[in-house]
């Protein structure tokens, strides 16, 4: 076989395997306006993809769009056709036909600078962030769409327009399956459509259905109870606990904290609750004998960002529980993702249609609203487990609390956990094992994704010489690229197209370099011959 044969079959057998990391990386981490999957699997360089805006005129719509990935991916981008022949009242300034124009696709005909277009470096979920952003964002939250040439472009859409598109969207069918009503590859679910909350000020539309009679076993624990306390009485958005201490066909009756005050929550068939089970929810009105509750009242944009601001705690309600976290309604537009990384507790012990207290971490990320279970108590951690850092020796803040501890380690750089592993025998095996993780998850190949466990992992570097003087400079972008990667695939360029023409392995670790080793003498080998 040739050499060029040679190459030609390891980067083919290389694009399975980054293929199938980049559907991982989506499967893991989804995204809220776009899902995208090879239909079949005996051919993973096909791709069928959705798309639906967020908001404006074509709100719920979904478009359904074939993505090829081509044979040595990532080498080169994938190819993104737009179906006009099925929504011929699509407008956008951006497509010409059925070719979307977008400068990492091959179909961008606009122009160039040294460091855009297509890279290595870029995912199928990169791809599909511009995607969503260039058909989606422009189109639907302004009037102007940025060109290639400088400056915006007016959408050509109406309102005429887009009830036709909102039409032809709902006719569509794909031969592998997709419809309108169960879209392939699925989405995640859009918020369900709830009325915004009346005002306190009307009882008599805030609450439509009456609190049942109190039950004198509640009324005497709630008015001279050995629980109860004096606490200040609660105002309206305020957020209180209690237990479900009765249940009826439209509610539930909660013990609450207060002398001589019930809570009522009306039912919600989207949340199951549990006689005794403890309960935190948001006040809507407040009476003289009790305060009625809401589980997941409606949030504005403002109010969002103030409880972000805060870093106060929401309460929500678990929508969906998949392999990678859970997706909690809080009264957003969307239901935002908790991500097994931001839970206390293991995603087994979580399950749908369950309360759970939640903080913000993000409102408008790429990937929709980022939440956090972390750092509570947001759920009653297992008897007998420890809070604190177990491994922290008295002399060495036994008292800092174990989520402060993981954070702290969470976002320190590696050199600085290095160091702290060396400051005493207490934080040397949680700095050890931040650093572990911090390798594993952040340091791979630019090209492959491959981390070091998989590979020798180097940096690509290249000699440069100075036009005036002549001076030869070894230079260096510190992009790490996997042995594989430049020996066998031939990777010679960087994730900005610089040019790489020498590989060094770098020293992870003794083991690591010592695997390279042969490598790099052989780089300067051929610097000296």
């Amino acid at each position: 076989m040739s050499s060029s044969s040679t190459v030609r079959a390891s980067r083919q057998a290389a694009a399975l395997r980054r293929i199938a990391k980049d559907l991982r990386e989506l499967e893991a981490e989804p995204l809220q306006l776009v899902s995208a999957r090879p239909v079949d699997l005996n051919d993973p360089f096909c791709w069928h993809v959705n798309l639906r805006p967020a908001d404006g005129p074509l709100e719920g719509c979904i478009f359904h769009l074939v993505m090829h990935l081509p044979r040595d991916y990532p080498f080169s981008p994938p190819s993104i056709r737009f179906p006009t022949e099925h929504f011929p009242s699509f407008r956008h300034p951006n497509l010409f036909g059925s070719m979307i124009c977008l400068d990492i696709l091959q179909s961008f005909i606009g122009c160039h600078d040294a460091h855009s277009g297509w890279s290595t470096a870029y995912t199928v979920q990169t791809v599909l962030l511009q995607l969503a952003s260039l058909l989606a964002s422009f189109l639907f939250e302004t009037d102007h769409v940025p060109q290639d040439h400088g400056g915006p472009k007016k959408s050509q859409m109406t309102p005429k327009l887009a009830a036709k598109l909102r039409a032809e969207c709902e006719k569509f069918r794909c031969p592998c399956g997709h419809c309108y009503s169960a879209p392939l590859p699925e989405m995640i679910p859009p918020p369900p459509v709830l009325p915004p909350s009346p005002a306190p000020s009307l009882p008599c539309v805030c609450v439509p259905s009456p609190p049942p009679a109190a039950s004198p076993q509640i009324f005497q624990q709630s008015q001279g109870g050995q629980g109860a306390r004096d606490l200040p009485s609660p105002c309206c958005g305020d957020l209180v606990q209690g237990r479900v201490v009765q249940e009826g066909p439209q509610g539930f009756v909660l013990e609450l904290p207060f002398q001589q005050r019930q809570g009522w929550l009306a039912r919600d068939r989207r949340c199951a609750l549990a006689m005794q089970q403890e309960v935190s929810a948001v006040v809507t009105w407040v009476q003289p004998k009790w305060l009625y509750l809401q589980l997941v009242p409606r949030r504005s944009q403002q109010e969002l960002e103030k409880l972000q601001e805060l870093q106060r705690e929401v309460p929500g309600l678990i929508l969906s529980v998949k392999s990678y976290g859970l997706f909690v309604d809080i009264g957003a537009r969307a239901p935002g993702l908790v991500h097994v990384s931001e839970l206390d507790g293991e995603l087994q012990s979580f399950e749908t249609k369950t309360p759970l207290l939640v903080r913000i971490l993000e409102l408008n990320s790429p990937k929709g609203l980022r939440l956090t279970a972390r750092g509570g108590p947001f759920k009653a951690p297992p008897s007998g487990s420890e809070t604190r850092l177990h491994l922290l020796q008295p002399a060495l803040c036994v008292d800092l609390p174990g989520p402060a501890a993981e954070a702290l380690l969470q976002f320190l750089p590696l050199e600085a956990l290095r160091s702290l592993s060396r400051s005493g025998r207490a934080w040397r095996g949680p700095a050890e094992e931040a650093a572990s993780s911090f390798l594993r998850t952040e340091l791979r190949c630019f090209h492959t994704k491959a981390s070091f466990e998989e590979g020798i992992l180097g940096l690509g570097v290249a000699i440069t010489e100075e036009e005036r003087t002549g001076k030869r400079h070894l230079t260096c972008d510190f992009d790490p690229l996997s042995e594989e990667a430049f020996f066998k695939l031939q990777v010679g360029q960087g994730v900005w197209k610089q040019t790489i023409s020498y590989w060094i392995p770098m020293a992870i670790c003794r083991e690591h370099f010592e695997q390279g080793l042969d490598r790099l003498l052989e780089a300067l080998a051929r610097r000296t011959d």
